[in-house]
């Protein structure tokens, strides 16, 4: 995984940041070092409150504890750690399908949303690589 972090660290110097030269490996290790210690998610909503109420697996501790690496879930079948495919990515909120009580329609409204991401098929097109 970290070649291809290091890469892109490498690529994102020289593209986005418009740098006029390639960062030392040194410095790159530092970038890879970085982004891998790295977890941001959002904890609370105005609507449905806390993330993590309800059965509800929300926020940067959940996050930060799932399973990563650079093919996870390939629809191809080349899932390194040879798992099979599954449309079924997320399943945080789908405790709150049911949702009864304070912040109960904004939260049922939140599993619709993943129900959706994980049934509807996305059909992606026009995409190099």
């Amino acid at each position: 995984m970290s070649a291809n972090l290091s890469q892109q660290a490498i690529d994102a110097t020289l593209g986005h940041a418009e740098a006029t030269s390639a960062p030392t490996a040194d410095q790159v290790s530092q970038i890879v070092a970085f982004e891998t210690a790295m977890y941001t998610a959002q904890a609370f909503d105005n609507n449905a409150k806390s993330l993590t109420s309800g059965g509800a697996k929300g926020g940067p501790v959940s996050l930060s504890s799932r399973p990563f690496h650079i093919g996870i879930n390939d629809v191809l079948g080349q899932d390194p750690a040879g798992t099979a495919f599954t449309p079924v990515v997320f399943d945080e909120f789908s405790s709150w399908s049911k949702a009864r009580g304070d912040s109960s329609d904004a939260r049922r409204s939140v599993a619709r949303g993943e129900a959706l991401f994980n049934t509807l098929p996305i059909t992606i097109t026009g995409v190099a690589g």
